[in-house]
Parts: structure tokens; sequence; C-alpha cells
């Protein structure tokens, strides 16, 4: 029988599957970044906020909460603003395996903050997965303009990676310590002010995603519903389990994404892609133990 943390890592994988394959179509659709992000965040706060009826934790409790609230949505809002920029540049079958780096970082985090200790396996594993980045960072398409485009979009993707392993360190840390529908309604409820915020300052206008129009915005709920469902089994598994295997496993999610684009997009394989991808999922395995 599987362990519990095991099965709930297994349905979280399935919606950021979706989840991811959902930003590259709202890539391709040219909307902005920060707007999606805005109704998905806010969507998932709303949903959240039914079901906190009313703070009645000590004084301590909700400080950790925010802590832990503003800590998450300040790496992810960045994380996955930086994650949806990429997928302007590179293809999603490049975007998706360097955005799952942040589970290579995340077990550095483990073993540093949580002290969990990878075995030879999992050491293994991690050199493998920074193998999968060098195929990666080479540009497929030829000229210096194109060159220069793909690299930005690695960079930007890489960047994105660190920013989701610092949100999940938080994520993990308050999986154990606070109430889980607390912290998930603060976390987007403040990704949703930052999104909103950024939106009205110079760096909102560097999106170059055009306003939302009614397919946008029905994107933006459809993604904070698989958001909400998809955070709530993730944070129960980081409660139940290692955050190093749990990352491991729900790292698989980037294989429904690349699936999906290439029935949808028609996204095609090169063959260094197809063996950055096969490396980076023995690097999963291994990393599982």
């Amino acid at each position: 029988m599987s362990e519990p943390w095991f099965i709930y890592a297994i349905f979280a994988t399935l919606f950021y599957g979706l989840i991811s394959f959902l930003y590259k179509t709202v890539a391709h659709r040219g909307y902005s970044s920060l707007k999606i992000l805005n109704i998905q965040a806010l969507t998932v706060a709303v949903i959240a906020g039914f079901f906190v009826g009313g703070f009645k934790h000590p004084a301590s409790v909700f400080k950790m909460v925010l802590l832990f609230a503003a800590l998450n949505s300040l790496f992810f809002a960045l994380g996955t603003v930086l994650k949806m920029t990429a997928l302007k540049y590179i293809p999603l079958n490049v975007a998706v395996p360097i955005g799952k780096l942040n589970s290579v970082f995340a077990i550095f985090i483990g073993i540093v903050f949580f002290h969990e200790t990878p075995s030879k396996y999992q050491y293994l594993g991690i050199i493998l997965a920074m193998t999968a980045v060098f195929l990666l960072i080479k540009p497929q398409s030829k000229g210096t303009e194109a060159k220069s485009l793909h690299l930005k979009g690695f960079l930007i993707a890489f960047f994105g990676a660190v920013s989701v392993a610092i949100s999940v360190t938080a994520g993990k840390l308050a999986s154990a310590s606070v109430p889980k529908i607390d912290y998930v309604f603060f976390s987007y409820s403040f990704v949703a002010l930052y999104t909103f915020l950024t939106g009205k300052t110079p760096i909102g206008s560097m999106d170059e995603g055009k306003s939302l129009d009614r397919e946008g915005y029905l994107l933006g709920f459809v993604l904070g519903l698989l958001n909400l469902t998809g955070y709530l089994l993730i944070l129960q598994a980081w409660a139940a389990g290692p955050m190093s295997l749990v990352q491991a496993v729900f790292s698989l999610s980037m294989i429904i994404a690349i699936l999906l684009a290439r029935i949808f997009y028609k996204e095609k394989f090169t063959p260094r892609n197809l063996i950055a991808i096969t490396i980076s999922l023995i690097a999963v395995y291994l990393i599982k133990g």
C-alpha cells in the first residue's frame, strides 16, 4: 500500500500538470501574465475565504500564518510570472524541465533546513538533473537573435524555478505548523494584492501581454480552481512526507504538460529535447529514492 504522502503527491501532480499546460495556453493567446495570475489568485482567495470561518487561533499562530503566507505568495507570484513569461521565448517542452529544477533546489533546502539525508542515488539524480539543464540551454534555432531569445527564456525559467523553490520551503514549513486553509487564504490574497499593485508600476508596464477578454477571465478562473485543489493536496503531502521525496514525484507534472502541448500545439521534440527529458525523468526517479 502506498504511503499517504505519495497518494497526495500523485493527485497534486495531475492538477499541476494541467496548470502548466494552461500557462502555455495563456502564452499562446498572448494574455498578460500578471492579469491572469491576478484572476487565478483572486479565485483561490475567494473560495478559500468561504472556509476560513473567522480566525480564532492564538496571536502567535496568526503571526506565523501571515509570515509564511507573505513569503510563499511573494516568491510564488514571482516564480509564476517568470514561468509564463519564459514560455513566450522557449517552447513548453524546454521550459517545463528547467522549471522543475525547483525540486533540485528544494532538496538542497531540505538538507540544510529540514536535516533530510539524500542517498547516493538521490545525489546522482541531482547531477543528472543539472546535466539536463546544460542540454536544454543550447539554442535549437539558428541566428544570433534566435539564440539570444532562447537564452533569455532559459534564464527567466531558471530564476522562476529558484523563486518557486523558496515558495515550496515556506509551504513545507506552513503545512506542519499552521491551519492550512487559513494559510492558503492569506497566501493567495497577498498574491492577488501583489499582482494588482505591480500592474500599476513601471514593472507592470514591462508585461507585454494583452488585456483579458472573456476567454482570458475564464482561463484565470479555471487556473484558480486547479490551483486551490492542487495546492491543498501538496500541502497534505508535505505535512505527511519528506520534502525531497514529495518534490521528486511532483516534478512528474512536466510529463503531463509536455504531452498535452504536443497534442494541442504540435510542439516538436528534437533528439536533444528527448535526451534531456529522459535524463530529467531518470533524475526524478533517483531523487525519489
